[in-house]
């Protein structure tokens, strides 16, 4: 495995050693079964949660969670929602269509993008040419970024997510995408980069839609995958986990496992994980607060 060099606080001396850092972005990652499970590789040497505040929030009638456009677009921007332009998963592109199926009217009716895909209206998901400000990707170069929400989310990927018709099949294509991205993850780990943000949606599909018993296999195979990461990693890189909210039991079925046949009542927890590969004794208080440490560590 490499060995890492990294100095306190990642502050470096004039002449020294530049970093990189290496992302694994992995949404709805739960902190307290990563505790519960011992799953040290996620741990690492620091670890912790830090809570998503309510501006982070999509409202579902009278339930509000965590939403992940907003949540990991102010990660790569550093400021919130209401700034960085990103207002979901998809867009029209049409000013009119956006407002119809905005309608208070018709927010309780599931299934308003499948029926307008059926009229020959394609949407689009929202990313770079959405942002109002810039990115950790355009600070730090050459940077890589594969499949992050408010960047550069693979459109074939999710497409093939929501025609899936229940569980079993919701679950099959999330694996097959996962896998997919992690063969290029590691393709592209070999190549010239001083920022690489590897997203990965599958845990946040296994939240949702499994028992957590069978979460805990989804949870172990990506405390293996930090191990194989990290054998691939050049000297003096930081590793950085984090996710953008956690999962919990809730009453109801809320927000995507509505939408999913057979889903369990599961919905996301206001606390979000991080862990980094050395000691340190900062703390995030907000997920903006990644934005000016990633830039300090890349030395950019």
């Amino acid at each position: 495995m490499t060995a890492f060099t990294l100095p306190d606080e990642c502050a470096h001396k004039e002449g020294g050693n530049h970093m990189s850092v290496f992302i694994l972005a992995l949404d709805g990652l739960e902190y307290d079964f990563v505790m519960k499970w011992k799953l040290r590789n996620l741990l690492q040497k620091t670890h912790g949660k830090f809570q998503i505040g309510r501006e982070y929030w999509k409202w579902d009638n009278d339930f509000g969670s965590p939403y992940s456009p907003y949540v990991w677009t102010s990660f790569i921007t550093g400021v919130q929602p209401h700034v960085h332009g990103i207002t979901g998963f998809w867009t029209y592109r049409s000013r009119l269509i956006e407002f119809i199926r905005r309608l208070p009217i018709l927010s309780k009716f599931r299934g308003k993008r499948a029926f307008l895909s059926r009229m020959g209206v394609a949407p689009e998901l929202q990313g770079k040419r959405d942002l109002k400000v810039n990115t950790i990707f355009d600070v730090i170069y050459p940077s890589i970024a594969i499949d992050v929400l408010g960047y550069n989310p693979e459109r074939e990927m999710r497409v093939r997510q929501f025609r899936s018709r229940n569980v079993d099949e919701y679950m099959e294509t999330s694996k097959q995408n996962f896998l997919e991205l992690r063969q290029r993850m590691f393709e592209k780990i070999k190549s010239s980069w001083k920022l690489l943000m590897f997203y990965i949606h599958y845990t946040d599909a296994a939240g949702h839609c499994c028992s957590f018993r069978k979460l805990k296999l989804i949870y172990q195979l990506m405390d293996l995958l930090t191990v194989q990461i990290k054998e691939k990693l050049r000297e003096n890189t930081v590793f950085l986990i984090v996710s953008d909210h956690g999962i919990t039991a809730t009453e109801k079925l809320v927000g995507a496992s509505k939408d999913i046949k057979g889903a369990p009542k599961h919905s996301h927890s206001t606390h979000a994980f991080y862990s980094l590969n050395f000691k340190t004794a900062w703390k995030p208080k907000n997920i903006t607060d990644f934005y000016p440490k990633i830039i300090e560590w890349a030395n950019a």
